[in-house]
Order: C-alpha cells, then sequence, then structure tokens
C-alpha cells in the first residue's frame, strides 16, 4: 500500500523495513492495471500450483460435472463462459508478449491468493 500511495504523490511515515518483492510485485500490478487494462483472470491461474492442482483433480474426477461448475461460478460472478479451446487461446493472446517482471507480478498475485485460501 505504501508503494501506490508513493506513486501518487503522497507522503507516507518512514518505515524501516523495505517493502518486499512480492509487495513491490503486487503494488506494479496494480499500477500496471490502472494504467492500461485488467489482466486476464485466467492468467493467475497459471502461477498458482493450487489452482492448476484444482483443474486436474476435477478433470480427473469427471470433466463434465467440473466444467458444469466452473460455468455456474463465472455466471455467478458475470463472467463469460468459455470453452476449453477459446480459454487457451484467450490465456495464450492475453500471455503473449509479458516481460519476466510481468509474470513475476502475477506469480506474486498467485501466491498471495493461495494464501489467503489457506
Amino acid at each position: 500500500m505504501r508503494l501506490i500511495v508513493e506513486h501518487f504523490g503522497q507522503s507516507v511515515p518512514s518505515l524501516d523495513k523495505k517493502p518486499s518483492a512480492a509487495a513491490s510485485s503486487l503494488a506494479g500490478l496494480y499500477l500496471r492495471q490502472l494504467a492500461s487494462e485488467p489482466i486476464n483472470t485466467d492468467l493467475a491461474y497459471l502461477g498458482s500450483s493450487r489452482a492448476v492442482r484444482q483443474v486436474l483433480f476435477g478433470a480427473l474426477s469427471g470433466w463434465g460435472r467440473y466444467a458444469g461448475f466452473m460455468r455456474s461460478f463465472e455466471a455467478s460472478n458475470g463472467e463469460e463462459s468459455l470453452s476449453v479451446w477459446q480459454r487457451i487461446q484467450r490465456v495464450a493472446r492475453s500471455a503473449r508478449g509479458m516481460s519476466l517482471t510481468q509474470w513475476r507480478e502475477i506469480r506474486a498475485l498467485a501466491r498471495a491468493k493461495d494464501r489467503l485460501s489457506e
């Protein structure tokens, strides 16, 4: 939060502790999204081992049931439900041309979300 507030020119009480790499990445991701557009939400799942395990478990325990659950979840969040192929294409388009810094930001977001879910 300190990095974001400072970015907008506000002074913040000095802390002895330097922001962590993860905090810097999350602040960078937030500021990047403000300047351009929100990230593809599926990109955050690529950086999460927890999300990958959930998808694999869903596929192994019955893909049709899992896909139905995901469609319901997306609809409840006001998101468009895509086929697997459409989703793969959309993720590939979003990932194309991302810098290493952007990938680090996505990974920091995925890790933070995983920690909150534990």
